[in-house]
């Protein structure tokens, strides 16, 4: 079989889909392409499409298949949005897909078995930079691909999850087989139109003055594809004490250092000097978090500029919820309509002196 070959079952008979669906999950990944063809002696359809001719090829059974199966693993295959997105069409709604990936973690902990003491830590740190960091950086992508055909990317669980949910996926079943990632997941709509965002230093759309959007620019703390499982995180985990969402698993070992320090947050200076927030406000929220909040709190929030200082950190409240952090800015935009100028220099310096005495810090 050629590298560019994707071999996908397609399944419309749904008196087949939760036997097919069950055997797959308790399926080890080196027994994948045997259990493909078996399901295809069984009566499924067993199609091949080809990475090069993926965009120009036609959907005919679009809309028409109750789940499909993905015959490689996700990390192996380009371009992999395309893939996942043309599965989203040809599937109904409520459809399943089911697919495997082999993780970034699996493949460091390979690396690490597979060379001796002293040397291996150096191939994990090539694989690292080559696989991942090269990958992603606009400067390096292009020979990555030319070289790799990007068959071997290094893909966290997080981006793979990500990914999934950007194609229009939720994810209803994850579990690791030895080093395999299996995962099934519903379609639940279209594909998200916003791009993702995989540099180091990331432009986010966020609601702004007037609920205009504006693109708040930050140094990248969380895995690529991490913002479109916002929503889903903190309907399961909500918030922290200091008003992030809980047991966050999207953010890097790099990037928590980094918000220890507020560094991920210099490029915000940009927008201070641009205009598009002011010193002391209400941090920028993303369309999905801005959704969770009240609709009088959504009005009061759109009439000023956000801000690079949140008031949340001026005050010793306990926001551990969404209500206690709502609490915390209707008080300072209630004081910031009456008293503009002499809000924010209040509230500047308690800002400021829980930061540098209380050792306040933004995670």
């Amino acid at each position: 079989m050629s590298r560019h070959t994707i071999p996908i079952l397609v399944g419309n008979d749904n008196s087949k889909k939760a036997s097919c669906i069950e055997t797959f999950q308790k399926l080890p990944q080196e027994d994948l392409h045997s259990w493909l063809a078996a399901q295809q002696e069984r009566g499924l359809q067993l199609q091949h499409d080809n990475e090069k001719t993926l965009l120009a090829s036609s959907n005919t059974d679009a809309g028409s298949v109750s789940f499909l199966v993905i015959g490689r693993p996700l990390d192996t295959i380009a371009p992999l949005d395309d893939l996942l997105n043309r599965c989203n069409s040809r599937l109904t709604d409520g459809g399943t897909l089911c697919c495997v990936a082999t993780p970034a973690a699996v493949k460091r902990q390979q690396l690490r078995q597979r060379w001796p003491w002293g040397i291996r830590n150096i191939a994990v740190a090539i694989h690292h930079l080559w696989h991942h960091v090269a990958a992603k950086l606009w400067i390096s992508r292009g020979l990555y691909r030319l070289v790799t055909g990007e068959h071997h990317r290094s893909m966290s669980r997080v981006e793979i999850l990500g990914r999934l949910r950007h194609a229009g996926f939720d994810i209803t079943y994850q579990h690791v087989h030895g080093n395999t990632l299996a995962l099934c997941a519903t379609r639940i709509g279209d594909p998200i139109l916003e791009p993702p965002h995989i540099g180091a230093f990331i432009g986010l759309p966020r609601i702004g003055k007037g609920g205009k959007q504006v693109r708040i620019y930050k140094i990248r703390t969380m895995h690529a594809y991490s913002e479109f499982l916002q929503a889903d995180l903190y309907s399961r985990h909500h918030l922290t004490k200091k008003g992030k969402i809980q047991h966050d698993y999207r953010v890097t070992f790099v990037g928590h250092w980094l918000r220890k320090h507020w560094i991920d947050e210099w490029p915000m200076l940009f927008n201070l000097l641009r205009g598009d927030i002011k010193l002391v406000g209400v941090r920028p929220l993303s369309e999905s978090f801005f959704r969770l909040y009240s609709p009088e709190m959504q009005r009061l929030r759109t009439q000023y500029k956000p801000g690079l200082l949140p008031p949340l950190y001026a005050q010793p409240i306990n926001a551990n919820n969404l209500d206690s952090v709502q609490e915390s800015e209707r008080q300072y935009l209630e004081a910031y309509a009456q008293h503009p100028l002499r809000t924010d220099w209040h509230y500047f310096w308690r800002i400021v002196g829980n930061i540098v005495f209380r050792r306040r810090r933004s995670a």
